[in-house]
């Protein structure tokens, strides 16, 4: 999946995924992950259709919360999974008791902008990144009645 996500030049030009992985790279890159996992701050989920692996959102914790990626291979795009996912995602963190989820998108990448939106994201601002100005999009636990 890393691999692939490397080689489609949508992902590469719409989030931080370095382009190109080699097998080895892709490999360092899947540990790294898996000990953020078991240090308990960070989680990738695949997205599967039709008994596909089409995609992964991604979770980190930050310093000042959860913030999540995404990315899907053209098989997965323009199907609706995407928000699904995100919102999915961003809810077992909100359950689990974080006070908010961000995500950071491109201000070109209208593509995330929507799935933002439809997962249930608020536009929350502007912030520079390692030399890149990045929206920040957030969601917060729902308001109890």
């Amino acid at each position: 999946m890393e691999q692939a996500l490397s080689r489609d030049p949508l992902v590469v030009a719409g989030t931080s995924a370095a382009p190109d992985l080699t097998e080895d790279e892709a490999r360092a890159r899947v540990g790294r992950l898996l000990a953020r996992r078991a240090a308990g701050t960070g989680d990738r989920w695949v997205v599967v259709a039709d008994g596909l692996d089409v995609g992964v959102v991604g979770a980190r914790l930050e310093d000042d919360g959860w913030e999540l990626g995404w990315a899907l291979l053209p098989a997965g795009r323009g199907r609706g999974l995407a928000p699904g996912a995100v919102r999915q995602v961003a809810e077992t963190l909100l359950a689990g008791g974080a006070h908010r989820v961000r995500a950071l998108v491109l201000p070109g990448n209208a593509a995330s902008r929507r799935v933002a939106c439809r997962a249930g994201f608020v536009r929350d601002g502007v912030l520079d990144r390692g030399g890149r100005r990045l929206q920040v999009w957030c969601r917060a636990p729902a308001a109890r009645a």
